[in-house]
């Protein structure tokens, strides 16, 4: 299936871009009706209690996370990896942050 490309002046392919986001969002999760745009959708979904369960649960899993140098068996790149998409999902950005 192919989707139109949005050029950012087709008011009406925006709409159908937030109908099918929509579409495939689970059912458990209520949303508002007058959601128009991805931006409202995105807000209502970071508004949601789920987002916030999955959030803490991202910041509990990166407190235990360790570093095993590669000396010992570890892999440095799997960590990265694992590490950045923590923090991308526990909505941590700051480098200051991250390093704590």
């Amino acid at each position: 299936m192919d989707f139109p490309k949005y050029n950012g002046n087709d008011s009406n392919l925006k709409l159908t871009r937030a109908k099918f986001a929509l579409s495939l969002v689970d059912s458990n999760i209520l949303l508002p009706t007058e959601i128009d745009s991805i931006v409202k959708l995105r807000k209502a979904l970071k508004e949601d209690i789920s987002f916030t369960i999955f959030k803490n649960t991202n910041k509990r899993k990166l407190q235990s996370l360790n570093y095993i140098p590669e000396s010992m068996g570890g892999d440095t790149s799997k960590f990265i990896s694992n590490f950045l998409k923590l923090c991308y999902n526990a909505e941590i950005n700051d480098i200051e942050e991250q390093k704590n």
